[in-house]
């Protein structure tokens, strides 16, 4: 069977933007949690130490978990998106989808291998 593949020259940037949303989603939902938790420690203040760091880990943890799962269902949304593209022969659409992809899966990779070989109390 042969399948007519169907280009466009928007199809390219649907694909890029398709295949990096995933990665946008969970930089930008991590981002929020950072600013919230530094709010936090700004209205605190510096005299409950203690109290200070407590808000400030569970604000970052929830925020860390909550890029994770909006991470994956964004993640199987544009999955979902690339197999229609796929069965309607968008070709240039499902590829630069999965280029996408797979750059933000070595950006994550990146990211842990750097906090794998950094020392965690480097030498002054």
């Amino acid at each position: 069977m042969i399948v007519s593949t169907r280009t466009t020259p928007r199809s390219t940037l649907r694909g890029v933007i398709a295949g990096l949303l995933p990665l946008a989603m969970f930089v930008g939902i991590f981002a929020v949690a950072l600013v919230a938790a530094d709010l936090a420690r700004q209205i605190i203040g510096a005299s409950h130490f203690f109290t200070e760091q407590a808000v400030a880990l569970s604000i970052i943890g929830l925020g860390f978990i909550a890029a994770i799962v909006a991470f994956g269902i964004t993640l199987l949304r544009t999955m979902k998106r690339i197999a229609g593209w796929q069965n309607d022969g968008d070709t240039r659409s499902v590829c630069t989808a999965l280029w996408g992809l797979g750059a933000s899966a070595l950006l994550f990779l990146l990211i842990v291998i750097v906090a794998v070989v950094a020392p965690q109390h480097p030498a002054v």
